[in-house]
């Protein structure tokens, strides 16, 4: 089978934050201005330090480059909050699940700076240049990550058995991302977000494809069909996900999914997100 994304995309970017921390500012400072830029609660300032200490958020890692994969973090940490909130899910499993995507690709740089791994990034000018990563961190690094997180690496056999709690990061995930190289992280489709991921880590995606789901195939325009995890992902996870969650929705707050049905998800959590974050804006 082969996996054609949406042609609708809806996208839910920042606004510039008035007053942005400077690299100069005292670290509380910092953190005090990134909850208020992204409208984190005072309860996850011990997450946006961790962030900060990775080297994935704020001024410094704006200025080497890195801050994007901070912002990925919280793009799909508010995610999370609107899905809790819609599945009723008690404070400390809210606090607990959240903690964790906040952090879930906090490592990413310190992993990609290993000498083996062969990723930095410098400052030409024609602006941030980065090395590429080489296939042996893929084909290491992206095989499983630790605890709930494992569900963001590629191996999603077994996704069937997934928790509440699992399938949740794994949906946040697949919604954020850039939409090409060079730009910020935004909140998409995951159907976009997917397509993309598989145009811009053939490699990678073909490799995993060929060991772990042969079946299924990605083919892009003019090109021959190929073995594809993420046509695994976006064909088989992501629906069986989606209609998970809003099955589960459905009987924590029936009146929300009323006349809806489960592709209707990623409408429904962006409504919610322009309602509780005043800083969200739509674009088309």
């Amino acid at each position: 089978m082969t996996i054609t994304p949406l042609q609708a995309i809806e996208l839910y970017p920042l606004l510039n934050l008035q007053f942005p921390p400077h690299v100069e500012d005292e670290q509380s400072e910092i953190i005090t201005r990134l909850l208020i830029q992204y409208q984190i609660p005072q309860d996850y300032a011990q997450y946006l330090q961790i962030l900060l200490d990775k080297g994935v958020l704020g001024p410094q890692a704006q200025k080497e480059g890195w801050d994007n994969i901070g912002e990925h973090c919280i793009f799909a940490f508010r995610m999370g909050q609107v899905l809790c909130e819609l599945l009723e899910m008690e404070h400390q499993e809210t606090e607990d699940l959240c903690s964790e995507i906040l952090l879930h690709d906090a490592d990413i740089r310190n992993r990609k700076e290993l000498p083996e791994n062969n990723m930095s990034c410098s400052n030409t000018p024609e602006g941030l240049q980065f090395m590429n990563t080489t296939q042996t961190y893929y084909m290491t690094e992206e095989k499983s990550h630790e605890g709930i997180a494992h569900v963001t690496s590629m191996d999603w056999l077994g996704w069937e058995s997934w928790t509440l709690a699992e399938q949740v990061m794994r949906y946040v995930d697949s919604c954020v991302g850039p939409l090409t190289r060079q730009s910020r992280d935004v909140i998409m489709h995951w159907s976009i977000r997917i397509w993309n991921l598989a145009l811009s880590k053939q490699e990678m995606d073909q490799e995993y494809g060929q060991m772990l789901y042969p079946e299924y195939l990605f083919q892009n325009d003019g090109e021959e069909p190929r073995p594809s995890a993420f046509a695994y992902l976006m064909e088989v996870v992501m629906p069986g996900i989606e209609q998970s969650l809003f099955d589960a929705i459905g009987k924590a707050n029936p009146s929300i999914v009323l006349d809806r049905q489960a592709t209707d998800l990623f409408d429904i959590i962006c409504k919610k997100l322009k309602l509780k974050f005043a800083n969200f804006v739509e674009k088309s």
